[in-house]
Parts: C-alpha cells; sequence; structure tokens
C-alpha cells in the first residue's frame, strides 16, 4: 500500500521555497530547504523525502513542525549551535592551550600518543581519529625531526657561535694577511637509531634529543 504523500499546510512558504532554495549555498541550511521544498510538492511520502535528502525521517518532521509554528526562518537557525572557533565542546581552553603547547615542543609522536595524554592528564577520552583532526586544527604536521645529541647544551652551543667573531677578532690578525687555515677530522663509528615523524607545527623542522654512542678516530 503506497504511503500518504506530505503537505506542507503552509501556501506562504511554498509560494516562495523555490526562489529561497535556488539561492542557498550548499550546506546544512540548504539541506533543509530541500526538504521543505519536496513537502510543498505534495508529491512524495515522507520515507522518499527523507530518501532524496539524506536524512532521517524524524528530522523531516521536526522541520516541517518547526516551519508550520515559527516560519521558514526558524528552520534556518541552529537550536543548539557549535562551539566558538578555536574550541571543542566538553573541553576546557586550558586543555586545548596545553596541548598546543606539546605540539608546537613536538613531544606526540602520534595521535595515540595525544590521546593518552589527553586521558591521563585530563580525565578526557576521544577517539584517536578526534585527536588527530585535533591535531591537524592546531597547525600541526607530522615530519622526520632532525637528531640531536643528547648530551648537547643548547645554551653553550649558542653561546659559541655568538662569541666566534669576537675570538677571531682578539687574534689580532692584520687585515690582507697570508695565513693558513687548519681542520680537524673525525670519523665515529657506531649505532643509529632510527627516526620516526613527530608532530610539531605547519613550517616547523623539530629537532628531538637521541641518546648516540660512539667510538672515535681523529686526524
Amino acid at each position: 500500500m503506497p504511503g500518504t504523500t506530505l503537505k506542507l499546510g503552509s501556501a506562504k512558504v511554498a509560494a516562495v521555497i523555490d526562489e529561497r532554495y535556488a539561492k542557498e549555498p550548499d550546506g546544512w541550511r540548504k539541506r533543509r530547504l530541500l526538504a521543505v521544498k519536496l513537502a510543498a510538492k505534495g508529491e512524495y511520502t515522507s520515507a522518499e523525502v527523507a530518501e532524496l535528502c539524506g536524512i532521517a525521517r524524524s528530522h523531516l518532521f521536526v522541520w516541517l513542525k518547526r516551519v508550520r509554528e515559527e516560519g521558514l526562518e526558524a528552520l534556518l537557525e541552529r537550536s543548539k549551535p557549535g562551539p566558538a572557533e578555536g574550541t571543542r565542546r566538553g573541553v576546557a581552553p586550558a586543555v586545548m592551550a596545553a596541548l598546543a603547547e606539546r605540539l608546537a615542543a613536538h613531544q606526540f609522536a602520534s595521535a595515540e600518543q595525544a590521546r593518552r595524554w589527553l586521558k591521563k592528564e585530563h580525565g578526557i577520552e576521544r577517539p584517536s581519529g578526534t585527536v588527530w583532526s585535533w591535531l591537524k586544527k592546531a597547525m600541526g604536521v607530522l615530519r622526520v625531526p632532525r637528531p640531536s645529541h643528547s648530551r648537547k647544551n643548547p645554551d653553550a652551543a649558542e653561546a659559541f657561535k655568538n662569541g666566534v667573531a669576537e675570538k677571531l677578532e682578539a687574534l689580532g690578525i692584520k687585515a690582507g694577511s697570508r695565513v693558513k687555515l687548519w681542520f680537524m677530522e673525525e670519523a665515529r663509528f657506531g649505532l643509529h637509531t632510527e627516526r620516526r615523524r613527530v608532530w610539531t607545527l605547519r613550517g616547523r623542522r623539530p629537532v628531538v634529543s637521541r641518546q648516540i654512542k660512539y667510538q672515535w678516530d681523529y686526524l
């Protein structure tokens, strides 16, 4: 037995729905307008409209009721607005800020590692796919890091680079003098651990510390 065709029951909406639908860009609003447009024609059942629009019949009935009682504009307003830009529903901004800090410090080798950190430190449990999307929206990207020795002192390395010019000037070499440059070469033998990609901010090259042991020879 064929189902009963829908009747919108609002001549005012039926008169303007085609024009409004044609002007609306693609998105959730246009889908709602399409459902109302098909209902206004009175040629389809609720099951047919739901299938054509890719929605549940329960949603269709809710939308039609809202149009009948509150008008077409009420249909195009979300009853429950989404979270503000840069925030996540149910997650405190401080947690997202802490996640961004660890991302900038490339402390996550995988989204699963970030998921476990959120659960352990903040009691927030989300699927790995959700956490992966959070990392991407925070401008995160997976990159192979540049290795750094575990004993490297960043402050000492920076001080050496800043002091090279002063040391050269302290030699008192006259301009135009002929000089000899001596270089020391070294050979080292050891094991290199394999580097995996880590999460970091887009546009940055991460540097991670790793333990490296060698036997040396000098020339």
